[in-house]
């Protein structure tokens, strides 16, 4: 299984807090001190199709940073992806400052 590690700061902080303590998102998420691990949802990895899915559902609420983070990760194959502290800062995704 290969894993990306990228920053946490390509996500807010308030959002790694959620990820951390209070996941509402519908993901499966590992969260250890300096990050967490996520599912990355079918509907963004090549087991989805992904004309059949209106972007806005596959959102579900999660926030803009953390969902193009996991969307970046699907189209790129992955299934997981982990963000931590010391990950690498991934071209064309935001980063944030905390």
């Amino acid at each position: 299984m290969r894993l990306p590690v990228i920053s946490t700061a390509h996500v807010e902080q308030a959002t790694m807090n959620l990820l951390s303590h209070d996941n509402d998102f519908d993901l499966k998420v590992i969260p250890y001190p300096e990050g967490a691990i996520i599912s990355i949802p079918t509907c963004w990895t090549d087991d989805g199709d992904p004309d059949e899915i209106d972007p806005d559902d596959a959102d579900n609420g999660l926030p803009t940073e953390l969902a193009a983070c996991l969307r970046w990760a699907g189209s790129h194959g992955f299934y997981w992806l982990r963000l931590d502290s010391d990950g690498d800062v991934i071209e064309g995704l935001r980063t944030f400052d905390w």
